[in-house]
């Protein structure tokens, strides 16, 4: 999620909320929290967004709280996300960003499969400082032929 906030504060997380809901109504966005093992504890979030159903597509976005990382929760919430994309709501293509100096992220997008489609030059300006992005997707059929 690129265009997190730093720091997060309530208000966001309100904000955020009442967008998930609206969204979801409108089937434009789907936003979920990461639970470790449908338990209460808030982990991070994952999203399906800009929902695209002309063309079939959306993005994936995710964000784990940092002392999580590398636990595998991205990941599962990714493969999570995949599967309600691709089989509930017949999306033909998703796609995701990740910022060029994030590596680890990139790595979660090709363990789902991913593939890497392009640099967006100094595509986001996080923190004051503007930031190349990687372009990365999964098509259904590729998704189907892996899982199938």
């Amino acid at each position: 999620m690129i265009s997190l906030p730093h720091p997060y504060r309530e208000d966001f997380a309100r904000q955020w909320l009442h967008e998930a809901q609206r969204e979801a109504a409108a089937g434009t966005a789907f936003r979920f929290a990461v639970t470790p093992n449908r338990g209460t504890e808030f982990l991070g979030a994952a999203e399906l967004r800009a929902l695209d159903r002309e063309h079939q597509q959306a993005e994936l976005s995710f964000w784990i709280a940092v002392p999580l990382w590398g636990c595998g929760y991205a990941t599962e919430a990714g493969r999570r996300l995949l599967e309600f994309a691709f089989s509930d709501l017949r999306i033909n293509r998703v796609y995701a960003h990740h910022m060029r100096r994030n590596p680890a992220s990139g790595r979660v997008l090709g363990k789902l499969g991913m593939t890497r489609e392009g640099l967006l030059r100094e595509r986001v300006k996080k923190w004051g400082r503007f930031e190349d992005v990687v372009l990365m997707a999964l098509l259904y059929r590729d998704w189907a032929h892996a899982n199938g």
